[in-house]
C-alpha cells in the first residue's frame, strides 16, 4: 500500500513538472511571436521598461539555444534573435529599439559569449545600432579576432551617429595595416561626412597603390567641394598610371552625381 502510495505521489508530482513545463514553453513561444512581430502589439503599449524584461527573457532563454555543441541547431534560434532585432528596428517603434539595444549591450558587456554569437550580436548592433552602441564598438575594433574587428567596424559604418564617424577616424589615425586601412577609408566613404576629408586625404600619399586608390574613392563618395578640393592637385601628379585612371573615373562619376 505504501508502495502504492508513493508510485502515485511520483506520478501526480510529474505531472506537474509536465503541465509547468508545457506552460513556460508556452509563455514563452508568445513572448517570441510577440517580440518578432508575429502576434502584433498595439501602437502606444508597453513602457520602455516593459520591453526591456521582455527582451532579457528572450536572450535569456536564445543565448544557450545559439550556443549550442551541435551547429545545424543553432540555426533557428539565431533566426528568431535576428528577427526580434529586425522587428524592434522597423519605423515608430524606437522606444522598442532603445530597449532592446541597452539589453544586447549588457549581454555583450556581462556575458562570456562564446565567438560565434558575439559575432552574432554584433550584426545585429550593425542593423539597428545608435549612439549607445559606439563606444562598445570601437573597443571592439582593437580586438585580436579580425572578423569581430571587420563586423564592429561596418556596425560603425551603418551607425547613423556622429559619434562613429569620429571613431572610425580615429582608427584610421593609427591605422598601420593596409588591409585594415581600406576598410577603414571604404566605411569613412560611405559615411560621406566632410569631418573624415582631412584624414583620408592624408592617405593620398600613401606608398601603397590600392590605399591610395581606396582614398581617392571615398573622398569622391563624399561629393562636397571640400572632398574635390583634397583630390584636384592630384590631377597635375605623376603618379602610377593605374591611379591616374581611377582618379579620372572617379571625378567623372563625382561631376555625374553632382
Amino acid at each position: 500500500m505504501k508502495a502504492m502510495t508513493r508510485i502515485r505521489a511520483a506520478v501526480a508530482a510529474l505531472a506537474l513538472c509536465l503541465m509547468v513545463m508545457s506552460a513556460g514553453a508556452q509563455d514563452m513561444n508568445e513572448l517570441l511571436d510577440k517580440l518578432t512581430g508575429k502576434t502584433p502589439v498595439p501602437m502606444g503599449q508597453g513602457q520602455q521598461g516593459d520591453w526591456t524584461a521582455d527582451y532579457e527573457k528572450a536572450i535569456d532563454h536564445l543565448l544557450p539555444l545559439m550556443a549550442a555543441d551541435d551547429v545545424g541547431a543553432r540555426y533557428a534560434p539565431q533566426i528568431t534573435f535576428q528577427q526580434i532585432c529586425l522587428h524592434a528596428s522597423r519605423p515608430r517603434a524606437e522606444q522598442e529599439r532603445q530597449a532592446l539595444e541597452d539589453v544586447l549591450l549588457k549581454t555583450l558587456a556581462e556575458k562570456d559569449l562564446i565567438p560565434t554569437v558575439q559575432r552574432w550580436f554584433v550584426l545585429q548592433l550593425q542593423r539597428m545600432g545608435g549612439e549607445k552602441s559606439v563606444p562598445a564598438l570601437t573597443q571592439m575594433m582593437g580586438s585580436s579576432d579580425k572578423e569581430l574587428r571587420d563586423i564592429a567596424r561596418r556596425a560603425l559604418e551603418k551607425n547613423p551617429s556622429d559619434e562613429s564617424t569620429t571613431a572610425l577616424v580615429e582608427n584610421l589615425k593609427h591605422a598601420d595595416d593596409p588591409v585594415w586601412t581600406i576598410g577603414l577609408l571604404e566605411s569613412l566613404g560611405e559615411k560621406q561626412s566632410n569631418d573624415a576629408i582631412f584624414e583620408i586625404a592624408k592617405r593620398l600619399k600613401s606608398d601603397n597603390p590600392k590605399v591610395m586608390a581606396t582614398a581617392i574613392a571615398a573622398l569622391a563618395r563624399i561629393q562636397t567641394k571640400e572632398a574635390f578640393a583634397a583630390l584636384a592637385p592630384l590631377v597635375n601628379q605623376e603618379p602610377d598610371e593605374s591611379i591616374h585612371i581611377r582618379l579620372g573615373q572617379e571625378l567623372v562619376a563625382m561631376a555625374y552625381e553632382l
